[in-house]
């Protein structure tokens, strides 16, 4: 029959019209070649087609997901739809598959330029390790965690698990932040200022901004230090200052106050300005 026809052929004559074959077989026969590339098995003991394929070991992925990050950053799915890139866990996953054919060898150059390196393997491990012992305090850590504790990483769950070596390293640096301050705080601890409704003019840099939904709106809750390392927190919705950000601010002591052993003034009725008259 030549390609691109049709033939209607009666029920009684379909096994002569196909050579004695089954439909079934030749169906099966047209897509081997999509059978051989995805070069699994059938039951894990050495045939075809399996999902092992699609089941990678964690700390193999997570070491190169460390050496992508390191090479062209961190780029999330939702960030490479608005900005046409590629996200970092489906540049993972393409290294991760050989291509059936790489004519001119774009593939394995890309592999070879992402290697991990023994820093790479260190920190997938070190994100591996610690989602694993995430306790769950959200449903982003719980599921991190649920995923990491596999002994191979799903495709359809890839991209969860390749957010760890970020999400890693960001409390990292929150730790590495907080013991920075403790020590600077144990050394030069906070103090009270001024008295209760008297009219500070202060200078200074924000610290922690919290926000929480109100009937009202968004309330923001600003923690901020002066250069003797006092720490102020002001409570407003009118400003959403950023961290490291440096105020003018005058405003009213409220009250004195104490969190987690460390002495705090209680701002209120504040403005920022540009110059204290």
């Amino acid at each position: 029959v030549p390609a691109g026809t049709y033939k209607q052929v009666g029920r009684q004559c379909v096994a002569a019209f196909l050579g004695g074959k089954s439909a079934a077989s030749i169906v099966a026969q047209l897509g081997w070649p999509d059978v051989v590339r995805s070069i699994g098995d059938v039951d894990g003991e050495g045939g075809w087609g399996s999902s092992e394929a699609e089941q990678f070991d964690p700390a193999v992925f997570l070491a190169l997901t460390a050496a992508v990050i390191r090479l062209d950053g961190w780029m999330s799915r939702g960030a490479a739809l608005s900005t046409e890139g590629r996200a970092t866990v489906d540049h993972v996953l393409t290294l991760l598959t050989p291509p059936f054919m790489d004519p001119r060898g774009d593939w394995a150059r890309d592999r070879a330029r992402c290697q991990p390196n023994a820093e790479d393997i260190e920190r997938g491990a070190a994100a591996l390790a610690w989602a694993v012992a995430l306790t769950g305090a959200s449903d982003y850590e719980r599921n991190l965690s649920l995923v990491a504790r596999q002994a191979g990483v799903k495709r359809e769950h890839a991209g969860i698990l390749a957010s760890a070596v970020s999400a890693y390293m960001r409390a990292l640096g929150r730790e590495v932040e907080r013991k920075r301050l403790a020590e600077a705080n144990a050394a030069n601890p906070s103090a009270h200022v001024g008295e209760i409704k008297q009219r500070l003019n202060l200078e200074l840099t924000v610290q922690r901004v919290a926000s929480i939904e109100t009937d009202y709106g968004a309330l923001n809750i600003i923690s901020m230090r002066d250069a003797a390392n006092n720490l102020f927190v002001w409570k407003t919705g009118a400003e959403n200052p950023k961290p490291g950000d440096a105020l003018k601010v005058r405003g009213t002591v409220k009250k004195h106050d104490e969190y987690r052993g460390e002495k705090q003034t209680i701002l209120t009725r504040c403005e920022v300005v540009d110059e204290f008259p």
